[in-house]
């Protein structure tokens, strides 16, 4: 079966129906364009392109990049590169853990670490779809606990002693990333504009009716 990102972002779907959850239309558009992108660089997703994807399609977070003097195109594009510059010839994207709905090893994949945390942030919120700004609350926390677990040390020294960072995403000091996350997070409290739900008809996304749910799961990497 050919792994593709409408097949992976309604694996997602499917999994959120299981806690009564659906997508804004702009937070389906950012997951969609982050498994486009790893999908066309054949390469498993990482955080990087949850930055930049959220960066590209969240005005928000735009207005709060711009108040810092900070090009959010710009920053998106730089991100991007990093990804690009990760790419290894020996990991796939349609071999390494694609799927949002993997039962095993949730916490070790930055995809469903990241969206169980948006979950999270979005029924702490009395809401009962996912928005854009949880997906970033939750990337954030999730970069921020990762460099803890990995006690990072930064070749940069001026991301050691700085607090994290857009910059510690990209891994070195960039101008167009000197944004701490606390800025960010003072920014989306400050912020009440609300996305669109999209309640989509079980038919519309259950691209499953085409494939055994079963063998969805069987295509992934799961190991204990």
């Amino acid at each position: 079966m050919k792994i593709t990102p409408s097949l992976v972002i309604a694996d997602l779907e499917e999994y959120l129906r299981l806690f009564h959850i659906s997508l804004s239309q702009q937070a389906r558009q950012t997951l969609l364009d982050v498994e486009e992108f790893a999908y066309k660089c054949d390469h498993p997703v990482n955080e990087n392109l949850f930055f930049s994807k959220i960066i590209r399609n969240y005005d928000t977070v735009q207005d709060i990049l711009l108040d810092k003097g900070i090009n959010p195109t710009l920053a998106a594009l730089i991100l991007e590169k990093r990804y690009y510059d990760t790419i290894e010839d020996e990991v796939r994207y349609r071999e390494e853990d694609f799927s949002y709905s993997q039962i095993y090893r949730r916490r070790a994949n930055p995809k469903t670490d990241i969206i169980d945390r948006a979950l999270e942030y979005c029924v702490l919120e009395n809401r009962n779809f996912i928005e854009n700004k949880d997906i970033l609350l939750a990337a954030m926390d999730y970069f921020e606990d990762s460099i803890d677990e990995e006690h990072s040390h930064w070749t940069d020294k001026t991301l050691e002693k700085s607090p994290v960072t857009l910059s510690h995403v990209y891994g070195q000091y960039n101008e167009n990333l000197w944004i701490k996350f606390e800025d960010i997070r003072k920014g989306l409290q400050n912020s009440k504009v609300p996305e669109d739900n999209i309640e989509l008809e079980r038919n519309d996304i259950n691209i499953f009716l085409h494939y055994e749910h079963e063998e969805l799961h069987n295509s992934s990497t799961h190991t204990a």
